[in-house]
């Protein structure tokens, strides 16, 4: 079998990463207290998904530690802050009235965090398949914040 070109990878990485939103999105109208177990299995199945893309063989497991690896990179500052918008978003959601609100703020932050985790992923397996070193934790933090930042600011 021959080997797939860097841009078969890359779109069948991309179409990972899209199905990996959609997961997050439904994990964002779900009550924040519950929804934390559904992003990290959407998130865990995306890296799997992206690391397949290149070739590279996971076990949910696996990419469950590769995403949690991705996350701390950003740095407890960043993840501190989201966590707090995670928290107003249970208060709003625990509210009739708030709901709708709290949902949709959980969901921007949901489909902002599966993309950065997908971007992180992409790129960590796309310098494999390449033989280029991975990226280091310092270059990871720097695309998890930079591409959580793009995707939450264009919704």
């Amino acid at each position: 079998m021959d080997k797939k070109s860097i841009s078969e990878c890359d779109a069948d990485a991309d179409r990972a990463i899209k199905t990996m939103i959609a997961g997050m999105g439904v994990a964002g109208v779900i009550p924040a207290v519950i929804n934390i177990g559904v992003a990290m299995g959407a998130m865990g199945v995306g890296a799997v998904s992206i690391g397949n893309a290149y070739g590279v063989a996971l076990n949910k497991e696996q990419g469950g530690k590769l995403v949690k690896e991705f996350i701390k990179s950003a740095g407890l500052t960043f993840l501190g802050i989201n966590v707090g918008t995670q928290i107003v978003s249970a208060i709003l959601q625990a509210t009739g009235i708030g709901y709708f609100l709290g949902a949709a703020l959980n969901g921007a932050v949901a489909a902002a965090t599966g993309w950065a985790v997908g971007s992180c992923a992409k790129e960590y397996f796309r310098r494999e398949y390449l033989g280029q070193n991975k990226p280091s934790k310092e270059e990871l933090g720097e695309l998890f914040r930079r591409t959580f930042r793009e995707k939450k600011n264009n919704k």
